[in-house]
Parts: structure tokens; sequence; C-alpha cells
């Protein structure tokens, strides 16, 4: 239940936070118990397959060592990086949950929900939906180095986000039982008006989050050339692909188009891929694969026009292909501060 409208809203984001990560610890639980509970169904639709094997693919966290353990102090990054790190999460988490937003209120016609009336929901995204709202909540923690502009949009983004991402878990279990015939859908519109809150403006959010990222990035662009050669190649695929893929979700079509874009991305996978042919013990090596199934997953989500903004299952998938390359780069600059392999 929600907390009530007077009280602080540092309080009701602290409710927030520790609500979702109660649900995704019962969801964990679950995981570990196969046999226990309901058996969730097959996705049907061959989109949320792309999206589950994207989060399948996922490499393990840059924090833990080859044995499971705690990596040693000497590999953690530098906190800007692992802040910035976060805040990308989030940023691309805004943009799944605009997803999960969308297919809600399309499924229900600008209704609310009702008899005859059920909201879809994407029952293959659960754990991607999950990890969104977890990601926003971790990037707000992370408060050294202090980056203003993009801490005032994480503040402002996270909350939302959380708010979804919870609905959806709590949304997604209240409509598989019985419960909507038993309290006439009162829950269930409870629940759509916190959605219908939450969304308002989510794309704002998001987009401003996606703003300050970008300046930080223009304003502290590294020197390619004084990087190591397998880092600058994956440094260059990964820019590329996330420039492809921001481009396809944004509300605002960017100049390029995604066909340039595209186009500059299969450029930059090229050289990536015959250094990762050459050398596939060096760290950044690894970053190949998860790039160019991001790529591919974008290819697929481009509307037919070539340009502007894509929608549905599809874009939903390059996000989180895009969510794994960028686990797979902050792993691979782990891995090559471990020092395993050249680069």
């Amino acid at each position: 239940m929600p907390v009530a409208s007077t009280a602080p809203r540092r309080s009701r984001r602290a409710v927030a936070v520790a609500a979702l990560l109660a649900v995704t610890a019962a969801c964990e639980r679950e995981q570990a118990s196969p046999g226990a509970g309901t058996t969730s169904a097959a996705p049907a639709a061959p989109a949320t397959t792309a999206s589950s094997v994207a989060t399948a693919s996922r490499p393990a966290p840059w924090w833990r060592a080859p044995d499971g353990g705690a990596a040693p102090e000497a590999v953690r990054l530098d906190p800007l990086a692992h802040k910035l790190y976060l805040a990308e999460l989030c940023h691309l988490g805004a943009l799944g949950l605009r997803h999960f937003r969308d297919g809600y209120l399309a499924s229900l016609g600008g209704a609310e929900p009702g008899p005859g009336r059920v909201p879809q929901l994407d029952a293959g995204g659960r754990a991607d939906y999950e990890r969104m709202g977890h990601d926003c909540a971790r990037a707000t923690k992370a408060r050294e180095p202090a980056l203003p502009a993009v801490d005032e949009a994480l503040a402002s983004l996270t909350p939302a986000a959380l708010e979804l991402a919870q609905s959806y878990v709590l949304g997604s279990g209240y409509y598989r039982g019985a419960q909507p015939a038993r309290d006439g859908f009162a829950r269930g519109r409870l629940l759509h008006g916190r959605i219908a809150a939450a969304s308002a403006r989510l794309d704002e959010l998001g987009d401003a989050l996606g703003a300050a990222m970008e300046r930080h990035r223009r304003e502290h662009a590294p020197d390619l050339a004084a990087l190591a050669p397998g880092e600058r190649l994956a440094q260059t695929a990964r820019d590329a692909v996330r420039a492809l893929v921001l481009s396809l979700a944004s509300a605002r079509p960017s100049a390029p188009g995604s066909g340039t874009l595209l186009a500059r991305a299969e450029a930059a996978l090229g050289p990536l891929a015959a250094w990762a042919a050459e050398h596939p013990d060096d760290p950044w090596s690894r970053t190949a694969a998860s790039c160019r199934a991001a790529l591919e997953a974008a290819r697929a989500a481009r509307p037919a026009t070539g340009s502007g903004r894509a929608g549905g299952p599809t874009l939903l998938a390059a996000v989180v292909s895009l969510t794994t390359a960028v686990d797979a780069h902050h792993h691979a600059a782990a891995a090559a501060r471990l020092g395993r392999g050249g680069g």
C-alpha cells in the first residue's frame, strides 16, 4: 500500500526502495527453489525470448572474483567510473520502463482496469523490470564523487522508476490470480493510479538524465590514443552501439538518422571483432559478442522508415542488449585491471 501523501518525500522513497528490494529477494528465493510456487508460463513472443537471452548472457558482476568471492580492493574501479556505470544503467532502465508503461496503457485503451479490461503485462520482462528499478536505487546511493547535474537527474528519476518497477511486480502477481474478481479490481485501479502518476514525467526525467550523462561524456572524453589497443577498440564500438540504441529509444529522433548510426556501429565493430579473434585472452576482446548482440537487436528494432522512435518488444530487447554490453565493458575494465590478458 502506498504511504500517505502527507509523508515526507524521503520516507516515501525509502519505503519504495525497501519494498522493491523485499520483492526482489523473494523472487530470488523462488528461483533458488524451482519446485515451490506456481510455474511461470513460457514467453510466447520471439521478442520476449530475445530479451530473456540478453538477460541470461550478462557477464558475471565485475566485483566478483572468478571463484565467486569478493574481488580484491585493488581490482575495484575508481568511484567515478562505478558511479557513471550505475547512472548509465539507471538511464537504460528508464528507457526499458517506457516499454512497460506504453504496453500497459495501450492494452487498456485509455480506461481503468475492470471486468473485460485486464491490462497486458510482459511476463517475460519481470527480471528486467525489477533490475531497472533497483539500478536507479543503487545509482542514487552512489554519492561520491559529486556530479551535480547527474545527481539531480538521478534524484528526480529514481522515485518514478522504483514506483513503476514495484507496480509491475505487484501487478504481475495480482492479475495472474483470482484477486481481481474477488475485490472487483479495487487493487487494480489503485495500481493503475500509481502507474499513471509515475509515468507522467518518465520520458522527461529519463531524457534529463541521459542529457546530463552525455554532457559529462563530452566534457571528460578520454584521449583514445592514450588507451591500450583493446580498450580503445572496445570503447569505440560500445559508444557507437550506444548512440544507435539511444537514437531509436529517444522521443525525439536524432540527427544523423538510425541508418547512419547503424553503419557507424558496423564499422566500429569490425576492428573489435578482428582484435578479439587475434587476442582471445584479452579482457576487452570479451566485449565483442555483447556489442554485436546489441547491434543486431537494434537493427531488429529499427522502424520501417529507418528513422524515428522504435517501440514494442524489439526496443526492449535492444535496451536490454545494450545493458548487457555496458555490463561487459565494465567487467572487462575490472579484468584488465587485474592484469588478465594484454590490452
